[in-house]
Parts: structure tokens; C-alpha cells; sequence
């Protein structure tokens, strides 16, 4: 936690990748090849994504948690409109995440998309509002980019939201998004967010844990090779309400 986020009443966290890049011999003649970048002489380092998920075990004044979805959009109201006369006008836009089947979500940059962690039964002095704890991601929000029916995504579904909100129990806890033991699977176990997030389960003033998918899209480039020093990846989580 940083000064900052003390004052604030925040939790941050910043992550470095660093390693060796993944690379393979390009053919005599060959000058590139479509699913990377050539580092070195015939060397070509693979396009690839590193993605992690974050579990977040909220108890926002206690157990009985909703998770608000918001976007930040304009007024569709024109310019010199009662509603909008000078046409600068923006409002925010709230959804409840109410089942399991709605409990994947997907990050929008063009609407500054956020989410809170809120208890309904407890109101903010000042606002009116439910108390709540807020999720702001920003450029650090990656989902998988490979297919849906991919080898990947049969084996860790949850990079293919950003977010997922699932039910939880205190006496059994929702532990591990692409199930406890992935190097051993060939396909999404049944405990695991894949199964999780279907069906009608109300995710409605419930005992909640989220997982939240991060990560950076890595483009090889030449300074890379041998050692990738390093990319800086970091997101900010800040209580308001």
C-alpha cells in the first residue's frame, strides 16, 4: 500500500513480468512469420498474453453484498435541448448483477466501466447511497484473445471476462477460478467459474467473491531479446460511497 492509497483509503498493487521470451528458429530465407516478432536473425519470440486472476473476498459491512456495474455515458439529449442545452451532459448508468448466469462481465474502456461492491442495507451519510467499495481497472483489464472453444479457453475459462462475480460460502469458499489443480486438466472442471456463473443462483444481498482478470497483451520487440526486463502493470481499487 502506497501513501497515496492511505490517504485515499485504498488498495492498490503493481506486478513486473520479466523472463526469457519464448522463441523458435525462423526458416533460411524466411523474414517473418504472422503470429510474432523477429528479435534477432531468424529469431522470431511468439505473440502472447499474460493474464492473472485476482480473487476478492469482500465483506463490505458485512456478508450480505450486491456488485453494481456502471457506465459513464453521454446524455442523449441534443444540444440546446431542456435536458442538455449546452450538450456537455453525462450521466451514469447502473446495472444490478443479479444471477449467476450474469456473473461474467466484460470490461468497456469507451464507457470508463466500473463496478462496486455494495451492502444495500446500510447507507452513506452524506451520499444516501449503499455503502460500497469500488473496482476501477483501467488499461490493466486483458481477457483472453484466443477462441472460446480454444485449448486454452477449455482449460481457464476465466480469462474470457474480466470479471466474475460468483456466490460463495464461508463453510466452502470458491477458491480457485480455472479449478485447484489446472496442469492437470484437459477441460474447465465443474469447480471452477465455468460452472459457477450459470443458471438463476441470486447474486443479489449474498456472501460474494469476485475474480478479477488482469493482465498485458505482449508484443516482442528487438531490446527484449535474450531478457524481457520488464512491463509494469498496475490498478488501483479506491472505497467510495
Amino acid at each position: 500500500m502506497t501513501a497515496l492509497d492511505q490517504v485515499l483509503g485504498s488498495i492498490s498493487f503493481s506486478a513486473r513480468l520479466t523472463g526469457m521470451l519464448n522463441v523458435y528458429v525462423l526458416a533460411p530465407g524466411e523474414s517473418s512469420a504472422p503470429f510474432g516478432s523477429t528479435v534477432a536473425p531468424q529469431i522470431n519470440a511468439h505473440y502472447h498474453q499474460h493474464l492473472f486472476s485476482f480473487r476478492i473476498d469482500p465483506c463490505v459491512d458485512g456478508l450480505r453484498n450486491t456488485v453494481i456495474e456502471s457506465d459513464v455515458v453521454p446524455l442523449v439529449a441534443p444540444t440546446g435541448s431542456a435536458e442538455n442545452y449546452a450538450g456537455n451532459g453525462f450521466v451514469v448508468e447502473e446495472h444490478v448483477i443479479s444471477t449467476a448466469k450474469e456473473g461474467g462481465r466484460s470490461y468497456d474502456f469507451a464507457k470508463d466501466r466500473r463496478w462496486t461492491i455494495v451492502n444495500r442495507e446500510k447507507l452513506h451519510y452524506a451520499s444516501g447511497k449503499p455503502v460500497g467499495y469500488g473496482l476501477i481497472v483501467g488499461g490493466a483489464s486483458k481477457e483472453l484473445l484466443a477462441k472460446e472453444d480454444s485449448w486454452i479457453a477449455n482449460r481457464a475459462w476465466f480469462s474470457t471476462k474480466s470479471l466474475w462475480v460468483v456466490r460463495d460460502e464461508e463453510d466452502k469458499p470458491r477458491m480457485w477460478p480455472a479449478g485447484k489443480y489446472v496442469p492437470q486438466t484437459r477441460s474447465n472442471p465443474k469447480d471452477s467459474v465455468a460452472f459457477w456463473c450459470k443458471g438463476e443462483e441470486s447474486l443479489e444481498d449474498q456472501d460474494l467473491v469476485l475474480f478479477l482478470t488482469m493482465g498485458i497483451n505482449h508484443i516482442p520487440h528487438p531490446e527484449q531479446w535474450p531478457v524481457y526486463v520488464h512491463s509494469y502493470m498496475r490498478a488501483l481499487r479506491v472505497f467510495y460511497n
